[in-house]
């Protein structure tokens, strides 16, 4: 098997499917610090009876009060106190977001090993590889443009690669190998919804073509994520498929460049700024992985609007019932706060080792 190299361009998240509770966490000092409590409450030191007395009060205030019911570990042990939480934390992280911020909530774990140890899965990696090969196959199968309903044809990309089952192993892709703590920070995110609007006055003045767009109101999220500059190593062999792993990086690279360009487009008509997709923009091999990739890089909408079948794809794609928009995808997930700026999550470089 080959060896890579893969390089965090902007902050990635992939999700272990847990989250941390704001009663599990202390922000301190710029650091997130995730609290073992069950070391916690077994230090004599620690009032367990009182701790128990003002939580249960503070949850009933919260929900008096229209508050999130789980109250913030921080809020309910005296500040005298938070020197003995941080004796029992699990790991802390640096925070990509101004420390006085008040919206506590919870935080999205990064998915880590068995050992509570962060990493990258290979199967991620293999997935984003995968959406890039369903372009390129169905571009080149002249058999996808008869189809009347878009959704139809992306069958076509298993049978070229010889099966039909998306567990086949066409491609053989390791875990990197495991990250240190002071690889990931704690983001805060926003996701961008945009509509189109008639409404004199709701709207962004916007550059260049494309619809009128106003934004939604934003709910912060936040999560554990790799910061700029990280890199991790994985090895990839094709497997079933009669193709260099040199060619499935070119494949991977002139999907995502269609996938920067449209996101770029995007960014500016929402007003977030876009200098640094020029950094991007020079790695040889890009790709976006994880949470946040969006549905540029996740559906086949780019191969659609390539054929002239966007309309078609955008009404199979609807919800039921509802009529198609007029903006795809409707919404991005921002990372903000990291360096000063704002920026869509999951870019990373891939080079040979």
């Amino acid at each position: 098997m080959e060896q890579f190299k893969l390089s965090v361009l902007t902050p990635v998240h992939i999700g272990s499917g847990e989250e941390t509770v704001q009663g599990e966490y202390l922000i301190k000092d710029t650091k997130y610090h995730k609290i073992d409590l069950r070391s916690l409450f077994g230090d004599p030191r620690f009032d367990r009876k009182q701790f128990c007395k003002d939580l249960l009060n503070s949850a009933k205030s919260n929900e008096k009060e229209n508050k999130p019911v789980s109250p913030y570990l921080g809020d309910i042990v005296p500040q005298d106190k938070h020197d003995l939480l941080k004796e029992h934390s699990s790991y802390e992280l640096d925070l990509a977001w101004p420390p006085a911020f008040t919206n506590k909530s919870p935080i999205k774990d990064f998915i880590k090993t068995g050992l509570g140890v962060p990493y990258i899965p290979g199967s991620s990696i293999k997935g984003a590889v995968l959406s890039a090969m369903y372009w390129h196959f169905l571009k080149e199968s002249d058999r996808c443009k008869g189809y009347s309903r878009f959704d139809d044809f992306s069958k076509e990309l298993f049978e070229d690669m010889g099966g039909r089952s998306k567990f086949m192993p066409w491609l053989q892709v390791s875990d990197t190998a495991t990250l240190t703590f002071d690889a990931l920070a704690a983001i805060k995110c926003e996701r961008m919804s945009e509509k189109p609007t008639n409404i004199k006055g709701s709207y962004l003045a916007l550059t260049g073509s494309g619809p009128r767009v106003s934004k939604r109101p934003s709910i912060p999220t936040f999560c554990e994520a790799l910061k700029l500059g990280t890199s991790a190593e994985f090895s990839m062999k094709p497997q079933r498929l009669e193709m260099k792993t040199d060619e499935i990086l070119n494949i991977v690279n002139a999907f995502y460049s269609n996938v920067l360009k449209e996101e770029k487009a995007w960014c500016e008509r929402a007003g977030v700024d876009t200098t640094f997709y020029s950094e991007i923009d020079k790695k040889n091999v890009k790709m976006k992985l994880g949470w946040g990739s969006s549905a540029l890089a996740l559906s086949l909408w780019l191969l659609a609007k390539e054929i002239g079948m966007e309309k078609e794809y955008e009404k199979n794609y609807s919800r039921p019932g509802r009529p198609p928009k007029n903006i795809f995808p409707k919404t991005h997930f921002i990372a903000t706060g990291v360096g000063g700026k704002q920026m869509p999550l999951g870019w990373v470089g891939i080079e040979k080792v």
